[in-house]
C-alpha cells in the first residue's frame, strides 16, 4: 500500500444564512464514513480561514481511483445531508501529488 496519499480532495460548502453549525453537524457523520473507507488516509472538516459560513471537507487518498469509487457510492448521501443548508452547489478541489509522497 502506499505511504502517503496521491490524491487529496477538498470540497467547501457555503452555509446558508444562519446555517453554519448545522452545515457542521451535516458534515461531521460524512466524514467519520469517509475516514473509514477502503484507501482513505483519513477526513476531516474545517472552518475555512478568511472566509465565515464556509466550511470544507478535507479528504486525503490511496488513488483516485479509490476516491472516484468512494464518490460514486455516496454522491447521493452526501447530497440529502446538504439540503436546504447551502447558500450555493459544494466545490471540489482535487489535488495530485507530484512527488509521490516523498
Amino acid at each position: 500500500m502506499t505511504a502517503h496519499a496521491q490524491v487529496v480532495s477538498v470540497t467547501t460548502f457555503v452555509a446558508g444564512a444562519g446555517r453554519f453549525d448545522d452545515v457542521v453537524s451535516a458534515a461531521k457523520p460524512l466524514v467519520a464514513q469517509t475516514s473509514a473507507a477502503p484507501d482513505c488516509f483519513g477526513a476531516q472538516v474545517c472552518e475555512v480561514s478568511g472566509r465565515p459560513g464556509v466550511v470544507a471537507s478535507v479528504s486525503r487518498w490511496a488513488s483516485q481511483q479509490a476516491l472516484d469509487a468512494f464518490v460514486a457510492a455516496q454522491q447521493e448521501t452526501w447530497n440529502t445531508a446538504f439540503t436546504g443548508l447551502l447558500a450555493e452547489p459544494p466545490s471540489t478541489t482535487r489535488y495530485t501529488s507530484l512527488t509521490g509522497g516523498a
